[in-house]
């Protein structure tokens, strides 16, 4: 593998994310799972299911905080040295808790 990074817009790019996401960490590669970087689209439904009816400002302020996110799964990979894969169920466990 001679590329740096996997952040494509594909659902499901890694047929397991715990054992490919390992091998990509093993390789340096650093991977956006797509359920992370693709959020948009699931950010847009959920403000069309939403009371009050479908806000465009508020789902693109949503939307935009997609980048802290990908941030945030990168700091914690780095902190705790796991996959990514990893750290985005990390990132729902302490996400849920909170809940």
């Amino acid at each position: 593998m001679k590329f740096k990074v996997v952040a494509g817009g594909a659902n499901n790019q890694l047929e397991d994310d715990d054992v490919q996401g390992a091998m990509l960490k093993l390789k340096a590669v650093l991977y956006a799972p797509d359920y992370v970087i693709n959020a948009g689209g699931l950010i847009n439904v959920h403000g069309e299911l939403e009371e009050g009816g479908y806000n465009e400002e508020k789902a693109y302020q949503r939307a935009a905080g997609i980048y802290d996110r990908i941030k945030e799964l990168f700091r914690i990979a780095a902190e705790e040295d796991i996959p990514t894969t990893e750290a985005a169920k990390v990132m729902a466990r302490r996400r849920l808790s909170k809940k």
